[in-house]
């Protein structure tokens, strides 16, 4: 069938001629002085185009090249189209019957070679690559076909020749594996050591995520529910089906003590297997020791002062040292202790901006101000010397109906410069909760003008910025102050910052940048963005002191812990260690740090190695540790491919407490969504939380807890072990001063003891007591702010509020068996409290037993409204006073 242009079409057009030839099976085209020839399914598409005299045609080929007919008479072009289309879909039915019946014919040869194991996620892709070239008549491969866009409109035109569309031979083969892949599990799941391993038998959950054997799979493990029984069976299996041999076999934990649990675990529950004792159980610093011993034919030694805190008190003597013998570091570093000593806080009005009630605003020279940026400016004004009057009185009288005596910020009297320090943003606009604060600035800025008084400004986002203090210093300068920075003049009012504090920052530092190979120019970089005026003066300080502990690591003979797992790293990925392991397991994968991860893929790269990854995103993670949580939400795209399995069910938790704590972690959108149950046959209320007014009332309710607790373990308990109680504390210093006498009320019989919560993961107990579950600085949730300039060298921090300290709280209430117990004050109640009382999971009652009020204060809505005393009398107020100042009055009794 033939199409052309005519010549009038083509010169109305400005279009060269064509003319285009149409056969069952090909199209073929000669375009002015150029000519293409085409397959009828190598076309993607032809569409017309109507213009207001001539029609054109647009060809898409499935190459992805556009050529364009114009000059045709609308009717032929139309005519035309329509044959084209009927042609190609005949000619398009005809190639995927071909394709089903070729691929039919390879994957049946493929599948028989194929050993009776299970088959990793990424085979079916990689044997699927060897199908991608052109083998069907049509010129075309497998995978043309199956992904071609016109193939379902082909099926509903011919289906007498094409029933059914392809499938790519990817999505076939992945198909057909993980059909074989659950037929072996089918097999497999009745296995006797399934049964016979562990006191109980596995779940189903166990025994999948035991006889999965992908490169690379990921378990997440609900609280409680077996997964170090599942490690040591997956171990067992590995052994029994000849997977791997013992001493190919590797176990990784986090730390010395779970590492020798886990061996003790695998030494009684193995014991039958010849060779089990050859399993390794180590720890990834242990491991990463012999990885560089091994390539390298010495084990490097770790210095001796990187444990037990020592590496602090290292660093302390490395900046005391420097202090000593170098002026430009002693400079920097009285800078940071004294004008920079704390990070500068977020924009007023936000919730990092607040202060503690105890935290004084005290400048070096001694004066109380009003925000830390005052006190920031103060601090580097005392620091250059420079005389200057806080909150003077201004000279010409202002007082009137509506406005009191000004006081400027600051006042220069050398060179009679006023200089207010305005509480903005970058668009000039003060914080929503400031009333009437910009009628203030204007106000203050018609005085100067009006009494004709030198004014300098600066504000919260020059400041921030890095602009405000250089422009003040320019202010100074430019009026013929004099700035004499002085590094050793001593603070009259607040002391400089401890040596101890800066040193963890700076250890910090190392850590990080290290686990993140970080250099000093981009870490410079990256602090310079987080705090743009104090981090670049920290990192100075800190390029120094790591010069000089590298130098000592190099002159010892030693390594640090992070050198060291770079080191193995770098080894492992280069091929000059080759591991031996075909198993890999790696226990609390949520604590990973990029570094720890990609040593795990480096050792695991080969395709006859595994890797299982056990963790619990929704434990916590202690991410100033190193801990990245993205490469366990990331997994596959970390390690290329993957399975991702669960263990939802539960062996430890109340139904109550099973589903509130699991809704209660799962409100953080990236948490990894899993449905929890539990096997607890634990009836009644598993949840309480008690309210006091006072901390002395608060310690009588947890002694009359655990007095009732201990009242009913007399006559219920039937168990031969002691039943255990465990209180928690958000920080060690909740740990109860009369613990001793909460020992004694529960008798001998009765194991009692204190732990922080983060130590308390991997443990458990019958009932749990959750101390101080308050609202404040070092409250639960902590409100601490850790320093922001660590954020240069750690992953991204979440966005979710309080994520990390969710997951701690996910962890307390996870640990109780039977039940758990919460303890706050009235008025200073935990947001996550409020969260779970807003939600009717939870209700807070008082002494008496009654549920405490639980009315909002209207004004900032995260107090609550309480009968306080004044001079007049009872009123209603705000629990947050003074940071808070509603007040109501009480209606009079009628």
């Amino acid at each position: 069938m033939l199409l052309k242009n005519s010549l009038i079409g083509a010169g109305l057009t400005f279009s060269p001629r064509f003319t285009a030839y149409l056969t069952e099976d090909e199209l073929t085209l000669k375009l002015g002085d150029q000519s293409y020839s085409w397959s009828l399914v190598a076309i993607a598409e032809i569409e017309l185009l109507p213009g207001i005299v001539w029609a054109a045609l647009q060809i898409r080929t499935l190459k992805g090249d556009d050529v364009k007919l114009d000059g045709i008479e609308k009717v032929e072009g139309d005519r035309w189209l329509s044959a084209f289309r009927s042609l190609q879909l005949k000619y398009l039915a005809t190639a995927g019957k071909e394709a089903l019946a070729d691929y039919a014919k390879w994957s049946k040869r493929i599948l028989s070679r194929l050993p009776d194991s299970w088959h990793p996620s990424w085979m079916g892709d990689h044997l699927a690559s060897s199908k991608a070239e052109a083998d069907l008549k049509c010129g075309l491969s497998v995978q043309d076909i199956a992904s071609h866009p016109l193939i379902v409109d082909a099926c509903k035109a011919y289906p007498d020749i094409l029933p059914t569309p392809p499938i790519s031979p990817a999505q076939g083969l992945n198909a057909h594996l993980s059909r074989l892949n659950e037929a072996l599990f089918e097999r497999h799941k009745s296995l006797s050591l399934f049964d016979t391993l562990e006191t109980t038998p596995l779940t189903m959950e166990q025994r999948r995520a035991v006889i999965c054997f992908d490169s690379k799979l990921l378990l997440v493990a609900a609280a409680g529910s077996g997964k170090t029984a599942t490690m040591v069976a997956k171990a067992a299996y590995a052994i029994a089906t000849g997977i791997a041999k013992p001493h190919e076999i590797l176990m990784l934990a986090f730390n010395a003590d779970a590492a020798e649990e886990l061996q003790q675990r695998l030494d009684k529950r193995l014991a039958q297997y010849p060779d089990a004792n050859n399993i390794e159980c180590r720890t990834f610093h242990s491991f990463g020791l012999s990885v560089v011993g091994e390539a390298t034919g010495s084990k490097p030694r770790p210095a001796p002062w990187l444990e037990s805190g020592q590496d602090i008190a290292k660093v302390v003597s490395l900046m005391q040292a420097l202090d000593q013998t170098d002026a430009a570091f002693h400079s920097t570093l009285m800078l940071v202790r004294t004008v920079f000593s704390r990070p500068i806080g977020g924009m007023p009005g936000s919730s990092s901006s607040s202060q503690s009630d105890d935290d004084e605003l005290l400048t070096s020279r001694g004066e109380k101000v009003k925000s830390r940026e005052e006190q920031l400016i103060a601090d580097w004004l005392y620091f250059h010397w420079v005389d200057y009057r806080y909150e003077a009185p201004y000279p010409f009288d202002t007082a009137d109906a509506k406005h009191s005596q000004y006081h400027p910020d600051f006042y220069y009297p050398q060179i009679q410069l006023f200089h207010e320090h305005f509480a903005l943003d970058a668009h000039g606009v003060p914080p929503k909760e400031f009333k009437d604060y910009a009628q203030g600035v204007t106000w203050k800025r018609a005085l100067h003008q009006q009494h004709q008084t030198d004014l300098f400004e600066t504000t919260s986002h020059t400041l921030r910025c890095g602009e405000g203090l250089p422009a003040l210093q320019h202010a100074l300068e430019s009026r013929g102050v004099v700035l004499k920075p002085d590094p050793d003049r001593i603070p009259t009012g607040r002391p400089p910052l401890e040596y101890e504090a800066l040193a963890r920052i700076i250890r910090n530092l190392i850590q990080h940048a290290k686990g993140n190979r970080l250099g000093p120019n981009e870490l410079s970089e990256r602090a310079a963005k987080v705090d743009p005026i104090r981090g670049p003066l920290i990192i100075r300080l800190y390029e120094r002191v790591l010069d000089r502990w590298q130098t000592e690591l190099k002159a010892a003979g030693t390594v640090d812990f992070d050198d060291m797992i770079n080191l193995a790293i770098d080894h492992a990925e280069s091929g000059r260690y080759r591991s031996p392991y075909k198993l890999v397991i790696a226990d609390e994968y949520q604590d990973a740090s990029a570094a720890r991860a990609r040593l795990l893929r480096a050792i695991t790269v080969r395709p006859d190695t595994f890797l299982t990854a056990v963790g619990d995103d929704a434990q916590s993670i202690n991410r100033f540790a190193g801990a990245d949580i993205s490469v366990m939400r990331n997994f596959k795209t970390f390690y290329g491919s993957g399975t991702v399995l669960q263990l939802t069910q539960t062996f430890r938790c109340p139904e109550e407490i099973c589903k509130i704590s699991s809704d209660f972690v799962q409100q953080n959108p990236l948490q990894l969504k899993k449905d929890v149950k539990t096997t607890s046959t634990v009836s009644g209320k598993a949840l309480q939380c008690y309210a006091a007014q006072s901390d002395d009332e608060l310690r009588g309710l947890v002694e009359n807890t655990l007095t009732k607790i201990a009242a009913k373990l007399k006559t219920v308990w039937d168990l031969p072990r002691k039943p255990t109680i465990m209180l928690l504390g958000r920080y060690r210093s909740d740990r109860p001063y009369n613990m001793p006498e909460l020992k004694r009320i529960c008798g001998p019989n009765v194991e009692v003891n204190f732990t922080t919560v983060h130590s308390s993961k991997g443990t458990e107990a019958d009932y749990v007591l959750i101390l101080n579950v308050t609202r404040g600085r070092k409250g639960f949730p902590s409100e601490i702010t850790d320093d922001p300039i660590l954020q240069a060298a750690m992953p991204l921090a979440e966005e979710f509020p309080f994520a990390e300290e969710r997951r701690l709280f996910y962890v307390a209430l996870t640990r109780a068996r039977r039940g758990v117990f919460i303890y706050t004050l009235e008025f200073r109640r935990s947001a996550f409290l409020v969260e779970l009382e807003k939600k009717k999971q939870l209700t807070i009652v008082g002494q008496d037993g009654a549920a405490v009020s639980s009315e909002p204060c209207p004004a900032c809505g995260n107090g609550f409204r309480k009968v306080r005393s004044g001079k007049y009398g009872e009123f209603y107020g705000c629990s947050n006073y003074p940071s808070c100042k509603w007040t109501q009055n009480i209606p009079a009794s009628r």
